[in-house]
């Protein structure tokens, strides 16, 4: 084979392994307690899972005068909500809730997976779960992703923290929430059939003097399904095959 064939050859097997990033599954919450979510795998892994069942996704507060998350139902929109007003850790109890942390655990399935981004859409609420309307008040949070792949006993960042205002649309009437997007300084390899991706999230105040109670909307993971080693050796021969024919 010519080498200006080869070359092109080459490319075509390197275009083949390659994919853009697409929507891998999504988390959403559609009833008032943490057994009633939403996932939907879009890559067809019929057999993937989230194991959060009961436990209120292991939540955990700073100030223990709140216990429990509630499931806020706002229109036609479902919201996971720790309850608790991440506010000015220095203000009176029980608004000074400082920060909440919680789990979402994948498994199952049989697919490797190459996980490129994690997208919260973050919501600010009042004390009943309706959305809040803009205003010129800074209500700063502290945003962490992290993930796991050995049952929680290491945690790495999915990127770095995220400091932003959760006031979006300052003294405009429009609802209040926001896509925050962790992308990984590399792709993050995960055989789903041998490994579960345990992913945890932290909410705190970042200095600011008004709080608010920030909830989940739903969550987003992006990347590529890993071809099979089978699937992409086989596609290289067709296409080697088919140069071959025309040369």
């Amino acid at each position: 084979m010519p080498q200006k064939n080869l070359l092109s050859a080459l490319a075509a097997i390197a275009a083949l392994s390659s994919a853009h990033a697409a929507v891998l599954w999504t988390t959403t919450f559609t009833g008032t307690d943490e057994t009633a979510r939403s996932l939907v795998n879009t890559t067809g892994d019929a057999s993937f899972t989230d194991t959060v069942t009961g436990t209120s996704a292991n939540l955990t507060f700073s100030d223990t005068s709140f216990t429990a998350p509630n499931f806020k139902n706002v229109g036609s929109r479902t919201y996971f909500s720790p309850n608790t007003n991440v506010d000015n850790p220095a203000a009176a109890s029980p608004q000074n809730g400082g920060s909440w942390q919680t789990e979402f655990r994948y498994t199952g399935g049989s697919q490797t997976i190459s996980l490129e981004s994690v997208v919260f859409d973050m919501a600010w609420t009042n004390s009943t779960g309706a959305l809040q309307v803009g205003d010129t008040t800074v209500r700063d949070i502290t945003l962490t992703g992290e993930y796991s792949l050995d049952g929680g006993t290491n945690w790495l960042a999915l990127a770095a923290a995220q400091i932003y205002n959760m006031t979006v649309n300052p003294g405009t009437t429009a609802q209040q929430h926001q896509d925050r997007t962790f992308t990984l300084g590399s792709p993050l390899e995960i055989d789903n059939a041998t490994q579960d991706l345990w992913i945890r999230v932290k909410a705190e105040n970042s200095g600011a003097t008004a709080g608010a109670y920030v909830n989940i909307r739903d969550i987003t993971f992006n990347g590529t399904v890993v071809p099979e080693p089978t699937a992409a050796l086989l596609g290289s021969l067709g296409l080697l095959a088919l140069l071959r024919r025309r040369r």
